[in-house]
């Protein structure tokens, strides 16, 4: 189940990461949390990106790399106050998955 998405790049990944599909998002989101040097900044970059579907992927993968996603907090609480409720609701787990600093 996860051979497949660990074989992929980075960028397609983090295509992936704005899929329509949760299952998608979330699989591509497991899958960068196992890489030893996870694109973040790649990441924080879909934050402000236009597509609904690609700020909550970001989200999802920063959540799932924890305190590893530290530099994107200001960015994350930027999103806090999104136009979408689910982008907001992804920003906030995904701070209080990184913890302390943020």
């Amino acid at each position: 189940r996860t051979s497949f998405y660990d074989s992929l790049k980075d960028k397609e990944l983090l295509e992936r990461l704005a899929s329509w599909s949760p299952t998608v998002r979330q699989r591509a989101a497991d899958a960068i949390k196992r890489r030893s040097e996870p694109p973040v900044s790649d990441l924080i970059a879909m934050l402000g990106s236009e597509s609904v579907n690609a700020r909550v992927g970001g989200c999802t993968a920063l959540e799932e790399l924890r305190g590893r996603a530290t530099p994107a907090v200001p960015m994350l609480r930027r999103l806090l106050t999104d136009e979408d409720m689910w982008v907001r609701v992804r920003a906030a787990s995904a701070l209080a998955a990184i913890g302390k600093p943020a």
